[in-house]
C-alpha cells in the first residue's frame, strides 16, 4: 500500500536524519576551523611584507661570524 508508514519506515527516516545532521555537523566543524586558523593570515601577511635581501644578507653574515667564533673557541 502506498503511503502507510510502518515502523521500519520510520527507522529508516530517523537513522538517515541522524547520518545527516551528523554529517551537517562534521562539516559546521570543518568550515569553522578553516575560517578561523591562522594559515591564511599568514599567507596574506607574507604577501604583503616584501622581502628585505639587505637584512637576509646582515643575517646570515652575522651567524658566520657567530660559528666561525665558536670553532675557535672550541679548538
Amino acid at each position: 500500500m502506498r503511503g502507510v508508514w510502518t515502523s521500519e519506515s520510520c527507522v529508516f527516516l530517523k537513522c538517515c536524519h541522524e547520518y545527516f545532521t551528523l554529517n551537517f555537523l562534521v562539516l559546521l566543524i570543518i568550515l569553522y576551523s578553516h575560517v578561523t586558523s591562522c594559515a591564511p593570515y599568514a599567507r596574506a601577511k607574507a604577501a604583503c611584507k616584501p622581502f628585505d635581501v639587505e637584512r637576509a644578507h646582515a643575517k646570515a653574515r652575522a651567524e658566520t661570524v657567530r660559528r666561525s667564533k665558536a670553532r675557535k673557541v672550541k679548538q
